[in-house]
């Protein structure tokens, strides 16, 4: 399986027909792969690339927020 593309703070990308805006993170409140009931991450990793700072080129933590749908 290929590494996932890192996504850069502020960058927009397009998965399944979302659109998803990446920003900084403290938590994973907030993000759209978070479950709040489970507690846990929906891990799509190999889609969207990670989250934790220790895994990021960059070192920051990030969250992945859905801000749209894409127009065909």
């Amino acid at each position: 399986m290929s590494k996932a593309k890192e996504h850069a703070i502020g960058e927009r990308f397009e998965v399944d027909g979302i659109i998803y805006e990446v920003r900084p993170a403290h938590s994973c409140q907030g993000c759209s792969l978070y479950i709040e009931d489970e507690n846990e991450c929906l891990d799509r990793h190999g889609r969207f690339g990670h989250c934790d700072g220790n895994n990021r080129t960059d070192g920051q933590d990030v969250k992945f927020v859905q801000v749209g749908e894409a127009i065909d």
